[in-house]
């Protein structure tokens, strides 16, 4: 399956909320390191929620489009319309291909990754 990631906020948005929480403004030269991020992700620390994901599944099957798009986040599904995709509705199955985008914050991405069958989302 392929995916297609776009960070829309980054790490520095995660560091200042961070700061924050340690009432500081900012460690200047002090650079966010992978061992940080990790230790953050795995520690479910609030500012990780600052940490904004989008991306987009170009084929999907419509079970699985249908299983992500029940959590609360954005989400953009390709439409089962027969007069758009071509197949008739009566035709079409859960096992057809469809587009799937999404955003998702860290924290959601590893809340629906705990509730849902769908393992390939952990992190």
């Amino acid at each position: 399956m392929k995916f297609d990631f776009f960070t829309v906020e980054g790490w520095n948005h995660v560091k200042m909320a961070a700061l924050t929480t340690i009432h500081k403004k900012s460690i200047e030269g002090k650079e966010i390191t992978s061992k940080w991020k990790q230790d953050l992700i795995r520690s479910e620390h609030s500012p990780i929620r600052e940490l904004q994901i989008r991306f987009r599944i170009p084929e999907v099957m419509r079970w699985i489009a249908d299983q992500l798009v029940r959590s609360k986040n954005e989400h953009y599904q390709g439409t089962a319309r027969s007069d758009r995709g071509g197949k008739p509705r009566s035709k079409q199955t859960m096992e057809d291909l469809t587009c799937l985008m999404e955003s998702k914050n860290a924290q959601h991405i590893i809340d629906t990754s705990k509730k849902t069958s769908l393992c390939w989302l952990c992190i």
